[in-house]
């Protein structure tokens, strides 16, 4: 798995200099590294996607964040950074697995040291958990004892003030964390590799969206109020996988995806599910381009072709590649650091994939009729 840190040009499967000279001379040479290379035309700026196999958590993330240093330094110069910590799951509800649920404090910690050793000293982590108050979340998972040793603020994305976004053009609105949305925040997602049982699969990307909605106080104490979280889910995953995209399209998204896949979910996720010992990290300042790659690290296509089903990607983030809102095929994407194909674990699917495949192809905003 480790290896010394390059830049490649990675493919699925492999190709002999026999064939790949005969390809060229073919004319087909374009056409193959257009779909999984990371191979694009000269002066093509691509997105860096970085990934960092091996048998330590911390050493992966650490070589993972290295490799797309110089991006992040120039994209978060002058910013407060936000950690966006996935804790879907904090207290084992529903009869679910608490830790692998959600992101490991090593994790944060990682990420902390790295971005003061870069010189950032403002550093909030924030979150809006769903099944529970975000505090409280914040101590089970251990995440306050991170003060302990550094000056972090936590936050609860609930309690941040809120803007009320019309994501469906029908005049009904989503009440989303105004600290998501400011400018001055640089939002690095701190997501795992899950399965999902609304949308097949859950990287950096789904993370920020799902978290930024509010949810009432009131609410998650039993005593009314509003829950923007279920709204986003409409009546079916459908609804969710439009609401996704429509509030990355209107700007709710990572700044950075930082992935510790070091142990995934598959099965049941991304509550329910079991353990993959992936022993993999991916960094980007591209978050749409670091979830395409994770697709392929679960070997989700495959998956899916073995169970009998086409082989597609997660429909939401399809909506957003077509919409521009990162790289989404390999000639667009610059990989680095150790190669794909090494790092490959599939993971099996949730039983609820007949409901998330086959829907709608085209993003809503481009649909007619």
């Amino acid at each position: 798995m480790q290896g010394s840190p390059h830049t490649y040009s990675c493919s699925r499967k492999s190709i002999g200099r026999r064939s790949f000279l005969k390809l060229g001379s073919l004319g087909l040479l374009g056409g193959f590294l257009g779909q999984k290379t990371g191979i694009a035309a000269e002066g093509i700026a691509r997105s860096p996607v970085a990934l960092a196999g091996g048998y330590d958590r911390r050493q992966n993330l650490l070589r993972a964040l290295e490799l797309v240093k110089r991006e992040v330094l120039q994209a978060a110069r002058g910013k407060r950074i936000l950690l966006k910590p996935n804790m879907v799951n904090y207290n084992g509800a529903w009869d679910g697995n608490a830790e692998l649920s959600s992101s490991h404090v090593e994790q944060l910690e990682i990420v902390i040291e790295w971005f003061r050793h870069l010189g950032f000293r403002e550093i909030v982590i924030a979150e809006s958990t769903p099944n529970g108050m975000t505090f409280e979340g914040f101590e089970t998972m251990g995440y306050t004892n991170l003060a302990r040793k550094y000056p972090v603020i936590f936050k609860d994305l609930n309690q941040e003030g809120y803007e009320e976004l019309d994501i469906q053009g029908t005049g009904r609105t989503v009440r989303v964390s105004r600290l998501i949305r400011e400018e001055a925040n640089f939002v690095v997602s701190l997501a795992k590799l899950k399965t999902h049982n609304n949308a097949l699969a859950t990287f950096s990307g789904k993370n920020v969206i799902m978290g930024c909605p509010i949810i009432d106080v009131k609410e998650l104490k039993g005593q009314g109020g509003r829950n923007d979280k279920t709204h986003m889910h409409g009546t079916g995953n459908q609804d969710l996988s439009d609401n996704l995209f429509l509030l990355a399209h209107k700007g709710i998204h990572p700044n950075m995806a930082v992935i510790d896949g070091f142990q995934g979910m598959e099965g049941a996720g991304p509550v329910w599910g079991t353990a993959v010992d992936s022993k993999v990290a991916v960094a980007s300042t591209d978050w749409l381009a670091a979830d395409r790659v994770c697709c392929d690290l679960i070997d989700l296509e495959s998956s899916l072709t073995k169970l009998g089903y086409e082989a597609e990607l997660p429909t939401y983030l399809r909506y957003c590649a077509q919409a521009g809102l990162g790289a989404f095929s390999y000639d667009q994407i610059e990989m680095r650091g150790d190669y794909l194909n090494d790092l490959i674990r599939p993971y099996q699917l949730h039983d609820e994939v007949p409901n998330m495949v086959g829907l709608n192809p085209v993003a809503p905003i481009y649909r007619t009729g």
